[in-house]
């Protein structure tokens, strides 16, 4: 309330003075102060002095937390398997304002192995903003394996040796394969392979040209398997099948 005008005269509010409210600090919460100013511009100012302060405080005064629908946007959203756990950097917005990372949290999921991984974006209690819950998907598509039979020589009477271990500690001639795309730490834990015609354990083969075709590598779900075939020198006496094994 303006008193002390001449009669018949008025102050209009942002024209002849303003009003101002400030908080405390700028977060939402409760037991806040709030100070409030009237300043004359314009004429009024010139034509009036302020009898009175020109400020009062109020207490106990709060302010309630924004809620909005905020927009979620990841970094990225494809990766491709590599036995580390993904994590996109997740930018929250309300509007075209970023919400700041302290004003929540978020909790990724199936975010390792080949599949479709998730991030919940989830609001922090107390904070300036509030909103529901939001959560996205990303991909982590399969790595690329291409595992190559080794060409073999061998010569009527050879033995081919069945089993070996990952460092080839067999005696030769014996199934070989040279991979590309294994992640450091995963294994190849077994193959099928297929040949015409082969001698095992001690029989004897006779000369001859066939395809060696790996093949059934268990990685669990987690790679795109390419498999080249290599070339054996045997006799077909019918398609046989043998599995190989790391030893591991």
């Amino acid at each position: 309330t303006i008193s002390g005008l001449p009669e018949n005269s008025s102050l209009a509010v942002n024209t002849d003075y303003t009003v101002t409210a400030l908080f405390d600090d700028e977060n939402a919460g409760s037991g806040k102060t709030v100070t409030v100013t009237l300043t004359l511009t314009g004429n009024a100012a010139n034509n009036y002095d302020l009898k009175e302060k020109n400020s009062l405080t109020l207490q106990d005064q709060s302010i309630s937390p924004k809620t909005i629908t905020p927009t979620v946007t990841l970094s990225i959203d494809k990766y491709t398997y590599n036995r580390t756990e993904r994590k996109p950097a997740v930018t929250v917005k309300d509007g075209t304002v970023t919400v700041p990372e302290a004003e929540y949290t978020l909790k990724y999921s199936d975010n390792m192995n080949a599949g479709t991984a998730k991030v919940s974006i989830e609001d922090k209690e107390n904070g300036n903003y509030s909103f529901t819950a939001v959560e996205k998907t990303f991909t982590i598509e399969k790595a690329k394996l291409t595992i190559t039979a080794s060409d073999l020589t061998i010569k009527a009477g050879d033995t081919i040796y069945e089993y070996y271990d990952e460092a080839w500690n067999k005696t030769d001639p014996a199934f070989k394969y040279s991979i590309k795309g294994l992640v450091a730490g995963d294994k190849l834990k077994d193959i099928l392979v297929s040949y015409p015609s082969s001698t095992v354990s001690g029989d004897t083969a006779t000369t001859g040209i066939y395809a060696i075709n790996p093949s059934g590598a268990d990685m669990g779900g987690n790679y795109d398997i390419e498999y080249k075939p290599g070339t054996i020198y045997v006799t077909s006496t019918g398609e046989i099948q043998y599995r190989t094994q790391f030893n591991t």
